[in-house]
């Protein structure tokens, strides 16, 4: 069980070498962080990730290891919904950021 947790969280911070290997010039601190964040959230490596743990939660289930199964599809679903939830949330922040004069991470 802690194998496939590690898992996770290793293909999700995987790309952040990428990120700060391609550094352009003098970022702001933390800027190439920050995108590589929002593409994980954002696009289909997230929801490819938060699949592949549901699927794995439900190979468990069918093998008989239930509790560690649904902790699985538990997983996984956050992980897919995670991105919807992020963009949420941020055209909410992005609005009350635009009436009181300020930008959105532009």
């Amino acid at each position: 069980m802690k194998r496939i947790l590690v898992l996770t969280l290793i293909l999700l911070l995987a790309p952040c070498a990428a990120a700060l290997a391609q550094n352009n010039g003098t970022p702001a601190v933390g800027q190439n962080e920050l995108h590589l964040l929002e593409i994980i959230l954002t696009g289909s490596i997230g929801m490819g990730i938060g699949l592949l743990v549901t699927a794995i939660g439900i190979y468990r289930v069918a093998m008989g290891s239930t509790r560690g199964g649904i902790i699985l599809i538990l997983l996984g679903a956050m992980v897919t919904v995670l991105p919807g939830i992020y963009n949420g949330v941020r055209d909410i922040t992005c609005g009350i950021a635009a009436g009181f004069g300020g930008q959105c991470g532009q």
